[in-house]
């Protein structure tokens, strides 16, 4: 299965075309620095933000603070094909809420969204974005990491630029910053809400593991009905101390096949940032799994 680009869907503003028109190597530096200001406040009178038109025909306002923002058209064709209305859905890893939005779009006001981002300024954005699309009676967020059930609280690394902060490792690399934050595992988080989720998204940045391990209950609950989608982070993996082996695992003792969004098998566990479907599986599948 190809790959393809991550797309915002949305033509660029006047602004953005004259700042991307600029050069930016030699003497322009300086140029681009003085006029970047003035780029921002061109982008920020813009009060209703800046129209996404998703392939479906849905109408997104995204803030031009994180006008940035993309949606990776495989993963917006498996999520959309995966919610039904009045559906319950557990977000691990929403960062601005691009997927936040358009699952509680397609939920509609009959279901909810339970959308975690454990990075601030993320949040920040994520509520924004559900403020600007009139989204918020239909999404709980908040501002936790997901991880197994002995965490209530990890440390944190934050990065300058959203949607890499990560749970940290040991030692950490120059250019982040550690912070406490606190901690939900899936099952925890809807024993005390009493909420069965029936779609689950997971990007947890190399936190994979820990993430399912957390979510057992929660997964057998679901059932044949579930919905579960995991974005791979193998290249992280190793300083978590965790090997393809251990997720491979994981997902036979919780009865899980994994497969990409098409479908296929190949190169399940190498390709980095690539999201996968862990479907449940069927009688058959999973006495053979049992025996091997």
């Amino acid at each position: 299965m190809s790959h393809p680009p991550a797309q915002r869907f949305r033509a660029r503003t006047l602004a953005e075309r004259i700042a991307e028109s600029m050069p930016r190597g030699g003497g322009f530096g300086p140029v681009r620095r003085l006029l970047k200001p003035l780029f921002r406040r061109m982008l920020g009178r813009r009060a209703g933000g800046l129209r996404s038109v998703l392939p479906g025909g849905e109408v997104l306002m995204v803030s031009p603070a994180f006008r940035h923002v993309t949606w990776n058209c495989d993963e917006y064709e498996a999520f959309r094909a995966a919610v039904r209305p009045d559906d319950v859905i557990l977000e691990a890893g929403s960062n601005v809420g691009a997927y936040t939005m358009l699952f509680a779009r397609w939920t509609g006001a009959g279901g909810h969204v339970y959308a975690f981002e454990p990075d601030p300024a993320a949040y920040r954005g994520l509520r924004q974005h559900l403020a600007l699309n009139g989204l918020a009676d239909r999404v709980t967020s908040v501002c936790a990491a997901i991880a197994d059930d002995r965490a209530t609280r990890l440390r944190f690394a934050l990065f300058e630029s959203s949607g890499i902060s990560r749970m940290a490792r040991e030692h950490e690399e120059p250019g982040a910053t550690i912070e406490e934050v606190p901690a939900w595992s899936i099952d925890r988080f809807c024993r005390t809400r009493g909420i069965a989720p029936i779609v689950i998204k997971i990007d947890v940045e190399g936190a994979e593991l820990a993430a399912l391990r957390g979510a057992r209950a929660t997964i057998a609950a679901a059932g044949s009905r579930l919905q579960l989608f995991v974005e791979m982070h193998p290249q992280l993996w190793p300083a978590f101390g965790i090997t393809a082996g251990d997720i491979e695992r994981e997902c036979r003792a919780q009865g899980l096949i994994a497969e990409r969004l098409d479908a296929s098998i190949r190169d399940l566990w190498t390709l980095e940032g690539v999201c996968i479907r862990l479907r449940p599986a069927g009688g058959a599948e999973r006495e053979a799994m049992q025996q091997r």
